[in-house]
């Protein structure tokens, strides 16, 4: 369930912020079927949010227990690792967002493309740079919460929690991530059909990348984390019925 709700945000951070502050968020209020599939996307956003919740927080309430019951610093700072993670990584972009004048955040997706840059932003040469370092920690923040949390989880006892517990969510975060990578199929077959002039430019993809080939990426993921999530499911359901 970890892994496959990290893999599903890392999917839909980039789906966000390829479609934000472009012509395709524009176009998505003239035609129903767009706004449709970016809404669908949405609300298995916060389905999986909620699967995620209902284990996670008992979970995690029982793992600090332990924690401080048995002294296990090694758990906790494996669960200190995604807030430290987020942390340095907002840290960074602040920090190299204010060396830059103030008047550019060093985000993956705001490098170069179809447009102008504005006056008050540094050189191509500096946004390629400090975007980089941006991409890399957010993409090792999220391999190393990945693992952490794991081996966190199988540092712990979890015996006191009924299986049946964990089949319920990790069933609807399977499904809820499985909707999510419907919503975001579809969206883009809709660009296709009523904005691919907006759909194939480039002013808002990854690293100056087309909208379509973002897009693409984030559809590889979202489909690697619903196979991730229904193995896991399965999983949890055998345990259950055990």
């Amino acid at each position: 369930m970890a892994y496959a709700y990290l893999a599903a945000v890392a999917a839909g951070v980039n789906f966000y912020w390829t479609v934000a502050d472009t012509p395709l968020a524009t176009a998505m209020h003239g035609h129903s079927a767009l706004f449709a599939s970016w809404t669908l996307v949405r609300a298995g956003s916060f389905l999986a949010l909620a699967a995620v919740a209902a284990a996670g927080l008992p979970v995690l309430a029982a793992m600090v227990r332990s924690v401080v019951a048995t002294r296990r610093w090694d758990v906790a700072g494996r669960l200190a690792v995604p807030a430290c993670a987020a942390l340095v990584t907002l840290l960074w972009m602040a920090a190299a967002g204010m060396w830059a004048g103030g008047h550019w955040i060093p985000t993956p997706w705001d490098v170069t493309g179809d447009w102008t840059a504005p006056a008050g932003w540094p050189p191509l040469t500096t946004r390629w740079m400090l975007s980089s370092v941006t991409f890399a920690l957010l993409a090792a923040g999220l391999i190393a919460s990945a693992i952490s949390v794991a081996q966190a989880i199988r540092r712990s006892d979890l015996s006191k929690h009924r299986r049946l517990w964990f089949a319920a969510p990790s069933l609807a975060l399977a499904g809820s991530v499985a909707v999510m990578a419907l919503g975001v199929l579809a969206w883009g077959w809709f660009a296709e059909q009523h904005a691919a002039s907006d759909f194939h430019a480039r002013n808002g993809g990854l690293f100056s990348s087309t909208n379509f080939a973002s897009w693409g990426a984030s559809c590889a993921v979202f489909l690697t984390a619903t196979l991730i999530a229904v193995r896991g499911a399965r999983s949890a359901s055998a345990l259950g019925s055990e």
